[in-house]
């Protein structure tokens, strides 16, 4: 007599496939939430890169930063361009055009994924010629000058060289809630949570220590008034 290999009925198949599904919905937001830790070490470690390399540069240019955007409406952003010169870096932009920082990928954050806040692709974008419409995901703040801070308040927080106080601020997580714009970049923000709200994010310090902040700790830095061009507050 041949003995019948026993063989699985549908409905234990589809007991089996249901229990599946349920352990891969009970694990996802595990899985989720192991990833947003792993870029968030990731986004610490490229800060602390660009305060490395701010550093390097500082020694070679009399114990000073490299200059920020001046006199801008607009601390995100298109921060790597001289607006007063055609074709000149400026912020982290000095960094790559000096050799201080090889990789552009550093200044962009991994927990970033709006696909049109970097305007043009990494690999293309970072020369001269495309300064004015490369963008950045970590705000740069030394020297920074804006029209939104007319009491200048940011120069009591942020590091302007070395010698600085060690507490003071370099570079910061695009911590911003949208007030309004209409902006076509008004979507890129950096570690979102729940509702696509802030969750918080990386600040780095003069002593180049770049450590997690949830948004419950900072405090609302830039104001950008009401019926400007760019509706955004800036937290760190």
């Amino acid at each position: 007599m041949r003995l019948r290999s026993p063989a699985f009925t549908l409905v234990e198949v589809l007991v089996v496939i249901s229990l599946i599904v349920l352990l891969l919905a009970m694990l996802q937001p595990s899985l989720g939430k192991s990833r947003e830790t792993a870029r968030r070490s990731i986004c610490a470690s490229q800060a602390r890169q660009q305060g490395i390399g701010m550093g390097a540069f500082a020694n070679d240019h009399k114990q000073t930063y490299p200059t920020a955007v001046i006199h801008s409406n607009w601390p995100d952003g298109a921060m790597c361009t001289d607006w007063n010169r055609a074709d000149s870096a400026a912020g982290q932009g000095v960094l790559f055009v000096e050799g201080y920082i090889k990789d552009p990928r550093a200044f962009y954050c991994p927990s970033n994924s709006h696909s049109a806040s970097n305007w043009l692709d990494i690999e293309t974008a970072w020369n001269p010629s495309d300064w004015r419409y490369t963008y950045v995901h970590y705000p740069y703040w030394a020297n920074y000058q804006s029209v939104y801070d007319p009491g200048q308040t940011l120069r009591l927080l942020v590091a302007r060289g070395p010698t600085d106080p060690s507490d003071r601020v370099l570079v910061t997580d695009n911590i911003t809630i949208d007030t309004g714009s209409a902006h076509a970049n008004s979507a890129s923000r950096n570690h979102l949570g729940l509702a696509n709200e802030p969750a918080g994010g990386n600040v780095l310090r003069n002593d180049n220590s770049a450590g997690w902040i949830r948004f419950e700790q900072t405090k609302q830095r830039v104001v950008v008034p009401r019926g400007a061009p760019h509706q955004r507050d800036f937290y760190f």
